[in-house]
C-alpha cells in the first residue's frame, strides 16, 4: 500500500497498532516484540512464523529476552504460539513457532469478562462475610 501524506513524504508496507495495545500494561520488551509480530503476520490469517533469532535481530534483543517477551504476550492472551516441524531430506525438524495474533477486540472482552467474574465472586465473598458476622453475634 503506498500512500502520501500531508508533508508529501511517500510511505509503503503501512501497518496498524490498535491504540488499546497500550493500555494493555504491556513492558517495553513486550511492546516491542508484539509490534514487530504486528508487522509480520499475515493480515488474513493473523499468522506469522519468525524465529526468534529474525525476531531478536529486528528489534536488538537476545534470544532468551525474546523467548521470555514472547511467553509473556502468551500469557497476556494477545498472543498463541504452536510448534511446527520441517521435513527436508528425508528427516523432520523442529521449524520457527507460529505464532497466531488475537485480534485486540477478542483479548479486551476477555479481560472484561474475566474482571467481571472477578467482582462478582468478591462481591459474594463480602456478603458470605456479612452474613458470617452477623450469625456470631
Amino acid at each position: 500500500m503506498k500512500q502520501t501524506w500531508l508533508t508529501g513524504e511517500v510511505f509503503q508496507n503501512i501497518f496498524l497498532i490498535p491504540r488499546a495495545v497500550f493500555d494493555l500494561g504491556l513492558g517495553p520488551g513486550d511492546l516491542l516484540v508484539y509490534v514487530y509480530l504486528l508487522y509480520r503476520k499475515n493480515n488474513r490469517s493473523g499468522k506469522c512464523w519468525p524465529s526468534y533469532r529474525d525476531i531478536g535481530k529486528a528489534v536488538g534483543l537476545d534470544r532468551k529476552t525474546i523467548r521470555k517477551h514472547v511467553c509473556s504476550l502468551v500469557d497476556a492472551g494477545l498472543v498463541e504460539t504452536e510448534n511446527t516441524t520441517v521435513r527436508w531430506g528425508g528427516h523432520t525438524y523442529n521449524g520457527n513457532l507460529c505464532y497466531t495474533l488475537i485480534p485486540i477486540k477478542d483479548v479486551l472482552a476477555r479481560r472484561n469478562k474475566a474482571l467481571l467474574a472477578e467482582l462478582k465472586l468478591a462481591e459474594q465473598r463480602r456478603k458470605a462475610a456479612q452474613k458470617l458476622s452477623a450469625l456470631q453475634r
